[in-house]
């Protein structure tokens, strides 16, 4: 557990290393609970190496390291390699300003040939956003580029304005999406006032979202993936995120919409509809992150829901992680109810693990 764990790292000189921290950027549900992890790691003595091409501001005090650009010719290479995986089609000069305008930074020489080979912009509008950029940083220098495509996307597609304000709502999700989902969260059902679960999206928003997804995807910011699923481009979520533009109750709607389908008890007790849970996992995490502050009763609930697929699953570290914060959420809502089924499902955990002395 949490003490158990800061106990060992105060028992001997350790060094704690969080790797892509920029995938938590300013404003996510889930940075709070990094900057605790932190704190209390470096209060027990442990070091800690925070990799992130986003400063993280809230650390106090903390030390920046910049690492140089890559040299010219590493950078050309990559930039060449890319060049060839993405059939991009640009010549060498390009491929040598790319790099120069980039400073070597490779998710931004990607964002630039994956534009350059795309439907829509060609080698000498990227090339012109790129070496007119106005951000030094290099993870600056890729949210602008990203938000320049966007902002093109909205002036010279029919249906840009209506693709790009979809887009900045699916930017809640993580990992991976279905149409369904996508439909859902831009044109939300009504719940049903007997079951209390939402309903499907109808055709029409099917359709519709069908159809701004296909944009989207054309201008390289969805790609799809295997079992009909969607998922953006990692750094349009960063961007969109750091220019704070995800609309106000997209993270409700998120979590509405995972929980209506994902968040019942008896449903999820049957193993036939665990691939479902499990193709979502990455959203259901983000939607609890988000409702353990903003619907704490609820959260713990849909904790306790997932009991037995995270059991059967053999997840037991994210169950133990899960419901101990259940625990204590619980408690200081002063949710009786919620806080016994969350106990007795840590002693559960306990004879699972075979750790009958905690689970007395």
């Amino acid at each position: 557990d949490a003490d158990t764990t800061y106990a060992a790292l105060a028992a001997r000189p350790c060094l704690l290393v969080l790797d892509n921290a920029e995938d938590v950027p300013a404003g996510d549900s889930r940075r709070a609970g990094y900057l605790n992890l932190m704190s209390r790691a470096r209060g027990a003595g442990a070091r800690v190496l925070l990799t992130s091409r986003v400063e993280w501001k809230e650390l106090k005090p903390r030390k920046v390291i910049d690492l140089h650009p890559l040299p010219d010719d590493p950078a050309l290479q990559a930039a060449q390699a890319m060049n060839t995986a993405l059939d991009a089609g640009a010549g060498e000069a390009d491929l040598q300003r790319i790099v120069a305008g980039a400073k070597g930074h490779p998710r931004l020489m990607e964002w630039v040939l994956n534009q350059i080979g795309g439907e829509h912009i060609g080698a000498k509008t990227a090339l012109h956003d790129l070496e007119t950029l106005r951000s030094q940083d290099a993870q600056a220098a890729l949210d602008e580029m990203v938000l320049k495509t966007l902002a093109q996307m909205e002036r010279e597609s029919r249906d840009g304005g209506a693709a790009a304000q979809a887009l900045r709502l699916w930017c809640v999700f993580r990992g991976s999406f279905t149409l369904s989902s996508a439909a859902s969260l831009f044109s939300p059902s009504p719940a049903s006032e007997a079951s209390g679960r939402e309903r499907g999206p109808g055709g029409e928003a099917c359709e519709s979202a069908e159809r701004l997804l296909a944009t989207l995807q054309s201008w390289k910011f969805v790609r799809t993936l295997p079992g009909d699923r969607y998922a953006l481009d990692e750094v349009v979520i960063q961007a969109v995120t750091a220019a704070r533009q995800v609309p106000d109750g997209a993270a409700r709607a998120h979590f509405d919409h995972y929980y209506a389908h994902l968040g019942d008890y008896d449903r999820n007790n049957e193993p036939e509809n665990h691939p479902a849970i499990t193709a979502d996992l990455d959203n259901v995490e983000a939607a609890l992150a988000w409702g353990w502050a903003a619907a704490p009763e609820r959260t713990v609930d849909w904790v306790d829901a997932l009991r037995l697929y995270l059991g059967l699953s053999n997840q037991y570290e994210r169950m133990r992680r899960l419901t101990e914060r259940a625990i204590q959420v619980a408690q200081a809502q002063g949710y009786q109810y919620g806080e016994a089924y969350a106990l007795k499902a840590l002693g559960d955990l306990d004879r699972m693990e075979d750790r009958y002395g905690e689970a007395r």
